[in-house]
């Protein structure tokens, strides 16, 4: 009998490194102050990125891409005065990073715009060669 509970609890055990594994294992113990919300579209000539940055301002932003990633930064100061006697605070510097992988994407004509706490990126992607038919002689 004990012999068939070791396969059962192997499976359990195994199963708890699976979830753990996970990428949405890794979302329930992020916080939102850790993390920011981003969407990409696939479009035919280029990737349009929108990330969800509200409270910052453009100056804490950064997006840079090389080597096919695309890297959004944003850093928030909150100066704190040790002088100030403070009942609570819960604000601090923070710094706030995402990298995603975009294979087409080629560093020219890139634009970059923040808007209401939404920073839109237009990345354009790399012409794929279209069949050329060759006249043979």
């Amino acid at each position: 009998m004990r012999s068939n509970m070791l396969p059962s609890f192997n499976n359990r055990f195994n199963n708890i490194f699976d979830l753990m594994s996970d990428d949405r294992f890794d979302d329930m113990f992020s916080s939102d102050l850790s993390q920011f919300k981003v969407d990409i579209k696939d479009k035919e000539d280029e990737y349009e990125v929108e990330a969800e940055l509200p409270g910052f301002n453009k100056e804490d932003i950064s997006a840079s891409l090389k080597d096919h990633y695309l890297e959004i930064v944003a850093t928030k100061n909150v100066n704190n005065d040790s002088n100030d006697n403070y009942l609570y605070q819960e604000r601090s510097t923070t710094t706030v990073k995402r990298t995603f992988y975009l294979a087409d994407a080629i560093n020219e004509k890139v634009s970059a715009k923040l808007d209401n706490g939404i920073l839109k990126l237009v990345i354009p992607k790399r012409k794929v060669a279209t069949e050329h038919h060759i006249e043979i002689e």
